[in-house]
This record gives C-alpha cells, structure tokens and sequence, in this order.
C-alpha cells in the first residue's frame, strides 16, 4: 500500500479534479484540505472520494458503462468509514444517492423496460445497483470478491465474459445466487454461468421484488 496524496494547484492537467498520482484539484478546496472537521464531516467530500475510487478500480470488474460507476464504491465506503454516513443517508454524502432518488430512479428505469443500454447512460442508476448489494450483504462481499480477482488472474475477455465474472464472484462471496438480480436489472449474462450458480440459495432485494 502507498499513501495517496493530492495536490492543489491554479493549472491542473484536466477538469476541475483528476484521478493520479498525486491526485489533483483546484484551489478551492484548499480550505477544506486543511480542516480536519470539514474532511471528517458529512458533507463536501464526494469528488475527492470520486477521484480516489478511480485510483482504486480496477478493469476486469469495471466493465463498460462503469467507468464512473465503480470508482464510487470507494465514495460511498469513504462517506461511511471517514463521514459517518449510514445507507439511509447516503444523500448527504451526495443527492443522488438519497434512497427516495434511488428508489425512483429504479422505478422508473424498470417500468421502461430495464434496458442496459439506459443503466450504462446513468451512472447513479448503475451505482443503486451495487448499493442494493452493500445494503443486504455489506463490504465484505465486495473486498472479497476484488481479491478473488487478484489472487485467481481472473482477466475476463469481453464485455459479457466481464458480466459473467462479476456475476459469478459476488454470487460466490455472498452465498447467493445473483443470477436472476442480475437479469432484473436488465445486466446481459450468458445462461452458462447463471446455471453454473443454481445450486446457491436465491436472493431479490425488496425493491425489485415489488416490480
């Protein structure tokens, strides 16, 4: 492990804010760089926790679509760990992902039809996805199918061959079968590898059960 650092300057390479090594940003934030109670608060720390998750992702489990997606595992694990930010909170950690936003941003989405092609145009619509799993099964499912990733070389080639794996490591890690939460949300898999999971106990949070 490294320390991971910032740096604030007046001419940054890109944007506002930009995933590397240091990571970089504007001055503005100088302020709250510097106020220990601004950083540990509840509040104004999304985009640093954002650009720090893309120093964190990692491509055989960031298919595409969740480019900007994934890295905000790490937002929400850092508004929670560093913020003290519950789920049912996590719209102060940033509006979006209020659970009455999430909750009609997936309403919506399902009585369109569930097309995977609209979940890879939203990234906050992709994110609810992955919170519904932290919300049931909480971090560890994730930590431990990241390492699975590392420690098996698992390097799917492909975009479904990507699908699959993911699919198929967190149903491993969390002991469920995540075939059918997987085809609810509209997320292509290849019926090999949901059969290759029919022997695991069936999981559907409540919010896609009601549609």
């Amino acid at each position: 492990s490294r320390p991971e650092r910032y740096a604030v300057d007046r001419q940054i390479s890109a944007g506002y804010m930009h995933a590397g090594y240091p990571i970089m940003t504007w001055e503005d934030v100088s302020e709250t760089f510097t106020d220990i109670a601004k950083l540990r608060g509840r509040g104004a720390t999304w985009g640093f926790f954002h650009e720090l998750g893309h120093n964190f992702q990692e491509g055989p489990w960031t298919f595409d679509g969740t480019g900007e997606v994934t890295n905000n595992l790490f937002s929400l694990y850092a508004s929670e760990k560093l913020n003290g930010i519950t789920p049912a909170e996590y719209g102060v950690a940033h509006p979006a992902m209020a659970p009455e936003a999430q909750k009609k941003r997936l309403e919506a989405y399902l009585a369109k039809g569930a097309k995977f092609e609209d979940w890879k145009s939203d990234p906050f619509l992709a994110l609810t996805m992955y919170a519904q799993l932290r919300e049931a099964f909480g971090w560890e499912p994730f930590t431990k199918a990241f390492a699975a990733y590392r420690r098996d070389g698992i390097r799917p080639q492909g975009e479904l061959a990507q699908h699959d794996a993911w699919m198929v490591q967190m149903s491993r890690a969390t002991g469920r079968n995540l075939g059918p939460f997987f085809q609810a949300w509209g997320v292509p898999t290849s019926e090999s590898a949901r059969k290759s999971l029919e022997s695991l106990p069936g999981w559907m949070p409540e919010a896609m059960k009601r549609n």
